[in-house]
């Protein structure tokens, strides 16, 4: 595979969400949970993020360049889709502006009468994240049977 085939890989979308991170690097993340209240900056959030794409690209990069055995197109493609919506749809969530009546910065710790809120809020914190982590799972997992049913030739 030569160097100018590797711009057609998919997993490049992955590095989509860089810009984004650098944009909104002032931004912070609210979450309440019971008395406490934690405000984690949105670039720490994004930067973390970005670990699972730099080793899934490498991976890919790798197994191109020296094992030329690869998972088809359509599974590479729901891969990058899952890896970056799940982040964003968990971004979009936790972001302090998306509940309503609690825009800005809050006034107390504790809002009670948005509790139906949090507690929606944390059910699709909860399916986001357990989407994420069954989607990576699963890719590495296909990816294993795969390297070990093909051997480099």
């Amino acid at each position: 595979m030569s160097f100018r085939n590797l711009f057609r890989l998919p997993e490049l979308l992955l590095f989509l969400p860089l810009p984004f991170m650098l944009y909104y690097g002032n931004a912070a993340i609210d979450i309440h949970m019971l008395d406490t209240y934690f405000v984690i900056g949105q670039a720490g959030y994004a930067a973390l993020l970005l670990v699972f794409p730099l080793l899934f690209t490498s991976w890919i990069i790798h197994v191109l360049l020296h094992r030329k055995a690869l998972l088809s197109a359509k599974w590479r493609w729901a891969q990058v889709i899952v890896t970056l919506l799940c982040p964003l749809a968990a971004g979009i969530i936790l972001n302090n502006s998306s509940l309503e009546g609690m825009a800005g910065m809050p006034r107390r710790y504790y809002d009670y009468n948005a509790y139906y809120n949090l507690l929606t809020q944390y059910k699709l914190m909860i399916v986001c994240a357990l989407v994420f982590l069954l989607s990576q799972l699963l890719f590495w997992i296909a990816g294993a049977v795969l390297l070990i049913r093909r051997p480099s030739r």
